[in-house]
Parts: C-alpha cells; structure tokens; sequence
C-alpha cells in the first residue's frame, strides 16, 4: 500500500472528518511506529507525495484503522475511537509477529548432549 492510497481510504471511512494531511499525518505515524517497533528510523512524512508504507497486506488495514481512530479522537467521539484503535492495534500487533517470524536471528547451534 502506498500513503495516498491509505489517506484515501482512511478519508472514505470519515469523510470530511479531518484534512487530507492530518489523515496522512496519521497514516504516516504508523509507519513510525511500526518501524520502531523493527529496531529502525522512519523518515519525515512525505506528504503531499506518495511514498511505499512497510506493513504488507493483509496487515495493512492498520494504517487506515489508525488514522480513523486520530481522526474520531479528535472529534471526541470515544465509541468509534476505542473500535477503530483495538483493530488498528490487532493489525499491527499481527504484522509485527509476521516479521518476526520472517525475521528470526540465525541459530547458534543449540546444545549438545555429552
């Protein structure tokens, strides 16, 4: 998925919610958050250019998700907030046990019976 792409659809769940570039600022504060998560930095928010986002399909509904969640936050409407963050939360928590898995340090050898 790219970021506009996820700026889309996050603004189809809540349209007219919030700007385009809040919802990118969203968005993209996942990306930030998932590659902390990885041990690595993520750069400033490209907006309003496109940029590749790191969580594969089927995982990547979080950005949306996320930026929903900011979006009802900042409408102070709790109810929708508090679904949108638990599967945002659920998504990313899934794509980070896929790279984990995908990820694993190389085995040392084990032990070795005498």
């Amino acid at each position: 998925m790219y970021l506009l792409e996820a700026v889309k659809k996050a603004s189809e769940l809540r349209p007219g919610a919030a700007s385009e570039r809040e919802v990118a600022e969203s968005v993209w504060r996942t990306e930030q958050i998932y590659a902390e998560r990885r041990g690595e930095k993520a750069a400033e928010c490209p907006y309003p250019y496109d940029a590749p986002l790191s969580i594969e399909p089927p995982y990547d509904d979080a950005y949306v998700f996320y930026a929903a969640a900011q979006t009802d936050l900042q409408n102070c409407d709790t109810e929708l907030y508090e679904n949108d963050a638990a599967l945002a939360d659920a998504s990313l928590k899934a794509a980070l046990a896929r790279f984990r898995r995908d990820n694993r340090p190389p085995r040392s050898g084990g032990f070795k019976t005498v």
